[in-house]
């Protein structure tokens, strides 16, 4: 998964009415896993 599906995603939950707090985690975490996967790429 890219960052622009995450960021994708993290916005229709949002506009689901997810709370961004509960949110926050999940989308800090896969987005970590995808910055560490594109360094160890580099």
């Amino acid at each position: 998964m890219n960052k622009k599906e995450i960021l994708k995603n993290f916005m229709k939950r949002l506009q689901a009415g997810e709370k961004p707090e509960n949110l926050k985690d999940e989308f800090k975490a896969s987005f970590e896993d995808i910055t560490s996967g594109d360094i160890a790429a580099a």
